[in-house]
């Protein structure tokens, strides 16, 4: 009984949502080309996690808390002007009827400078577990001759 409540309240849902979207469409009106301006193209460099050579890969969670806890470091001796960090937290939660229901949480903050916000560091090493992986992504760096670049994203998953 309640999975058809709930199918029934999906399907109207749902249904609103394409009514909803076709009625935007109709009342949307050209916009205006604009003209772009070309982006310069940064150089990319590379970045690691800590006083390591590590910038992908598995981590066990005792070393990724360790190195999270440390800065991050372009390999090309500029400084990090800042990077936003993403972390994927997979928990496991029930639905109405108590069926498991396994989801991603998200945290993302753009953190200023080459380390962790202290909010972040007070709640992730408590809350990461094997599963759970790390982004680091849109690093922006200055470089030793003033130059602007840009740094390739990390991605780490937390192991054992």
């Amino acid at each position: 009984m309640m999975k058809r409540i709930f199918v029934y309240s999906l399907a109207i849902c749902l249904g609103m949502l394409t009514l909803y979207q076709a009625v935007a469409q109709r009342s949307k009106k050209p916009k205006p080309a604009v003209k772009s301006t070309p982006v310069k193209n940064l150089p990319v460099v590379d970045i690691v996690l800590g006083r390591t050579s590590l910038s992908q890969g598995t981590l066990p969670k005792r070393m990724f808390d360790s190195l999270a806890k440390q800065r991050i470091i372009a390999s090309a001796g500029g400084t990090i002007q800042g990077f936003t960090f993403t972390y994927a937290e997979h928990n496991l939660y029930e639905d109405s009827v108590g069926n498991p229901l396994p989801l991603t949480d998200y945290l993302v903050e753009y953190c200023m400078g080459d380390t962790l916000t202290q909010g972040i560091k007070s709640t992730l090493f408590d809350r990461s577990k094997p599963g759970d992986t790390a982004f680091f992504s849109e690093i922006k760096v200055l470089l030793p001759g003033g130059q602007q670049a840009t740094g390739k994203p990390m991605k780490f998953a937390i192991s054992r």
